[in-house]
């Protein structure tokens, strides 16, 4: 890990003992010898580390921006909250929350959350969680909620789970409850996203909520960690035709190296949903009633 955050990954030698038979010290020498000038390649192919290509979305030194500027809140003057959050389908996918706040055109992330829940019960617990915490160092803050709507009805049962919870409004579409997330409204979402992270717009609170109940006393650390690999492995990608007869399909998406991309998809429906909000696009909000907008 410190040769990783040295970028020195290519010449580490601390855990050569765990290297399994068919990837000798030997092989490797002679596979980084073939590999030559591109570490970036032998780093991706031979040692697993995520890095940076012409397909990354987010280039390294907007996402070293992003985490090393922190931006302070000010409690009192916040008065609304952007909530997203990506239920999980399942196998290794996360459930992911992640909270945002915009204060002089920049969007600040103040919450992050993330577990591969099971059940009813965990989803509430993480949901639930997340919220309370977010209330109690805001309690005067408006919460706009948005889901991704799915076939599962996640969105649905949230938006029950926060019946009660007060000052918060869960977005329904067409009547369904949560945002969609056809292919086109992804890349809305990424370009959004984007567009923040361009203008050094896009910063962590000094504060962030991270309220897993089901993790450990690590997990601040761990889910902060994640979100900044998973920045640096998303990507745009070109899929193309394989019959010839259809245009070449645009795909945003973080798994195409096998990782999870949960964080950084529910951060980008944050960043669109925002500033959907701030235009009084948003259906079904009482901006009448809701103050300093």
């Amino acid at each position: 890990e410190a040769c990783i955050a040295k970028g020195k990954a290519q010449d580490c030698t601390h855990n050569e003992d765990e290297i399994p038979p068919w990837k000798s010290r030997e092989k490797f020498d002679m596979v980084k010898s073939l590999y030559g000038d591109r570490k970036d390649l032998l780093l991706r192919e031979s040692v697993g580390a995520i890095t940076e290509d012409q397909s990354s979305l987010f280039p390294t030194h907007w996402i070293d921006r992003m985490f090393n500027d922190r931006i302070t809140l000010n409690v009192s003057t916040t008065k609304h909250i952007v909530v997203a959050c990506d239920p999980n389908g399942g196998g290794s996918s996360h459930m992911a929350i992640v909270s945002v706040v915009f204060v002089s055109g920049a969007m600040a992330i103040v919450g992050l959350d993330s577990h591969a829940v099971r059940g009813h019960d965990q989803v509430e617990l993480l949901l639930m969680a997340h919220m309370r915490k977010l209330r109690s160092m805001y309690p005067d803050a408006f919460m706009i909620f948005a889901a991704e709507s799915n076939l599962g009805q996640e969105a649905d049962h949230m938006r029950y789970m926060l019946r009660d919870f007060g000052k918060t409004h869960c977005i329904c579409e067409d009547g369904v409850s949560g945002v969609r997330t056809t292919n086109k409204r992804k890349e809305l979402y990424s370009m959004e996203m984007s567009k923040f992270m361009s203008q050094n717009a896009c910063k962590l609170a000094n504060e962030v909520v991270v309220a897993n109940p089901m993790a450990d006393a690590n997990i601040e650390s761990e889910t902060i960690e994640n979100f900044r690999k998973q920045l640096l492995g998303f990507r745009k990608l070109v899929l193309q035709s394989t019959s010839g007869r259809s245009e070449p399909r645009v795909c945003y998406t973080g798994k195409s190296q096998g990782g999870n991309d949960d964080i950084v998809v529910t951060a980008t429906i944050a960043a669109y949903w925002g500033v959907q909000f701030y235009a009084k696009r948003v259906p079904g909000v009482p901006y009448d009633t809701i103050t300093d907008l």
